[in-house]
């Protein structure tokens, strides 16, 4: 089973053994990975200010139902196998619970999405280079999560899965009373020939959350 598991992994995924078992030693079930998928350069450096300007809050009321747009800001990949990643701050004060995901790609253009659940984001730009394979920080490449802080996976995407829904009582927590206050979105971009004309992508998840799951 881990052996099938691990080649059912890369083919959707694309990514490697030492990731998958790094996965699992997370408390990422292999099995739950596949399932949850079926169901389911220029960057310029800024300040936290982007961050802070683009957040996940502004629910009253435990009734309500909020929608996030986390996309890519209309990026440009420029070369092929490229992973890209872009934050959100979540609002730490208040505890959200997420509770459906709904995707903005076709796997014509993203070859898989993750979303992740950040103590810190890898960097303090609106865009950065998040390869997998990438073992060396600079200015224009880093992880997901900050090197240092906590790290989870909250969703995955690949193969024009549709809208993944939660059952009714059940919710990720981020924010107040959790480790996560970022919410970070990795596209990975396999082929990027409808990019060579100049066209830009803004692939993603638009976030589902409420006060009460």
């Amino acid at each position: 089973m881990w052996h099938m598991s691990i080649i059912v992994l890369q083919a959707i995924f694309g990514i490697s053994t030492r990731t998958i078992y790094l996965l699992y030693q997370m408390g990422i079930p292999t099995l739950l990975m596949i399932l949850f998928t079926l169901q389911c350069p220029t960057y310029g450096l800024v300040s936290y200010d982007y961050l802070d300007n683009n957040d996940i809050s502004g629910l009253n009321s435990v009734e309500q139902t909020a929608r996030f747009p986390l996309l890519m800001p209309k990026v440009v990949p420029n070369k092929p196998e490229l992973y890209l990643c872009t934050p959100v701050k979540v609002d730490y004060t208040t505890s959200y619970f997420i509770v459906g995901y709904e995707p903005n790609a076709t796997m014509n253009t993203a070859h898989h999405m993750l979303v992740y659940g950040c103590g810190e984001p890898g960097a303090t730009k609106p865009v950065w280079n998040c390869g997998e394979m990438s073992k060396e920080y600079s200015a224009d490449s880093a992880s997901p999560c900050g090197v240092h802080s906590h790290s989870q996976i909250l969703y995955a995407w690949a193969r024009d899965a549709p809208k993944l829904d939660l059952p009714n009582g059940v919710g990720f927590k981020v924010g107040l009373n959790t480790p996560i206050k970022y919410i970070v979105l990795q596209v990975h971009y396999a082929h990027i020939d409808k990019f060579k004309d100049g066209s830009t992508d803004d692939s993603g998840v638009f976030i589902d959350y409420t006060l009460k799951p």
